[in-house]
């Protein structure tokens, strides 16, 4: 189980990670454009 959970939490943490860096890359083409 224990192994299951760190996969698990490995997971959400990239998922967060990229999400912030699609931010990250929007507001920078959001800037760009105006």
């Amino acid at each position: 189980m224990m192994h299951v959970s760190m996969q698990t939490s490995s997971y959400i943490q990239n998922i967060c990670y990229i999400w912030l860096v699609a931010q990250y890359l929007l507001a920078s083409i959001s800037l760009a454009w105006t």
